[in-house]
């Protein structure tokens, strides 16, 4: 979660502009700030996006997003940082969304 008021107010807009556009859908999971692991085994591939949506998952309690347990990967993944975090999101993480196939980032 943000550690300033711009970053707090950022994540907490995303969060509820999600959710009212995926309101009416009953098979997505919106969550954020929690590691999300994309291969059995590799707990050093992961990521922890300040917000994400999986659609067709359903939406449970979870202390992280096992993609390859339900088989679908994030959709969308968004990083809400600060300047001193900026460079790790843009590299890192976008070469591990795109190695997972979202290219929305």
């Amino acid at each position: 979660m943000g550690q300033h008021d711009f970053q707090f107010d950022a994540v907490a807009y995303a969060k509820n502009a999600l959710a009212c556009h995926f309101r009416n859908r009953a098979a997505f999971h919106l969550r954020g700030d929690v590691f999300v692991y994309f291969e059995e085994g590799r707990p050093d591939v992961r990521v922890t996006p300040t917000v994400f949506v999986v659609c067709g998952s359903w939406r449970m309690p979870r202390s992280c997003y096992n993609a390859w347990e339900t088989g679908i990967a994030l959709q969308l993944g968004m990083e809400v940082h600060s300047h001193t975090t900026k460079a790790n999101a843009l590299e890192d993480k976008k070469e591990i969304y795109r190695w997972q196939g979202m290219y929305e980032f």
